[in-house]
């Protein structure tokens, strides 16, 4: 089982680990096959329309339309001076209105709801009306509140491995669909990996924890991409001299890079920053195996400056000082 875990996290063919994810799913056992489906779908059943969820959006949406026709209103009546665009100050709010309006239910994939909350959290940290930031802030923590669940963490890779699986078979490979977005195959590993009965991957099958309750999983170590993205965010944060939204270590890293110079990069010498919506899962992996909380403007609080990069035996030795 190790030797195919490593074809799916490695830089095998696609077709070999199309045959290698088909041949681990044939192992399962009927209750491991139930739970893999059963998380696949948890983003669906979580925000459907009986859901605290969607409750709470269809709660904030009468609230959220007029505010959006108030600031399209304000940016009409904007004057003009010479060629100078008029209420630029407006345009940002207006477009995350609208976002959030179309945002429906129920979602499909993990990643939506961080999407959906960021921003919700740009609405809220502006000059927004304390009605719409009451509404917008019931929304934000049923979002919230899903996206510390155990099962968001595995959500997107179980979908991702389903879905593989109907695409292909041992002789056709990945079919591209312009419908389904870009995954990673160490979170398809890591979902196999984390069912109730399996050999989490790098763990001994002597390990009494590869039985554990999805619900314990929060305080299992994570794979190394896992732990590499988590590195990365602290290394943005040394940078910026402050605690920032995913989004914003993801844009810095991606600009700057790691500045290897003075030869502190560590661990993040060799690492290549994928995707934002991966970037975003491994983090959130990371951050429940070290029992933290994403960044949100309520409750920030200031990191000391500095340039030296966080090192990865530091976090190891926090986290078992605790």
């Amino acid at each position: 089982m190790h030797n195919d875990y490593d074809t799916l996290r490695g830089t095998a063919p696609t077709q070999e680990k199309c045959r290698t994810l088909r041949r681990v799913l044939r192992g399962l056992t009927d209750k491991q096959t139930a739970e893999l489906h059963r998380r696949a779908e948890w983003v669906a059943v979580a925000t459907d329309a009986d859901s605290k969820w969607n409750r709470a959006r269809e709660a904030a949406l009468p609230v959220l339309t007029e505010w959006g026709k108030t600031l399209r209103d304000r940016l009409a009546a904007a004057p003009s001076e010479g060629d100078e665009v008029a209420g630029l100050e407006y345009v940002p709010a207006v477009y995350n209105v609208d976002e959030v309006l179309g945002v429906g239910s129920p979602l499909t994939y993990a990643t939506e709801l961080a999407r959906v909350n960021d921003v919700m959290d740009a609405l809220i940290r502006r000059d927004t009306p304390p009605d719409v930031v009451a509404v917008l802030s019931a929304w934000r923590d049923a979002g919230e509140r899903l996206e510390g669940d155990a099962d968001a963490l595995q959500a997107d890779g179980a979908r991702f491995a389903c879905w593989v699986a109907d695409q292909t078979t041992d002789d056709v490979a990945l079919i591209a669909d312009p419908e389904f977005p870009a995954f990673s195959w160490d979170e398809v590993a890591d979902a196999l990996g984390s069912l109730p009965g399996s050999t989490p991957p790098g763990e001994s099958t002597s390990d009494d924890s590869s039985t554990a309750d999805p619900a314990e999983l929060k305080g299992k170590k994570p794979s190394r991409c896992h732990i590499l993205a988590y590195y990365a965010y602290k290394y943005a944060e040394t940078r910026l001299g402050r605690r920032q939204k995913d989004r914003e270590a993801w844009e810095y890293l991606r600009e700057h890079g790691i500045d290897d110079e003075k030869g502190d990069a560590g661990e993040l010498a060799e690492w290549r920053l994928p995707s934002f919506d991966t970037f975003a899962r491994n983090l959130r992996t990371a951050r429940a195996y070290f029992g933290e909380r994403k960044y949100t403007p309520r409750n920030a609080k200031a990191l000391p400056t500095g340039r030296s990069i966080v090192k990865a035996d530091e976090i190891e030795h926090r986290h078992r000082d605790k």
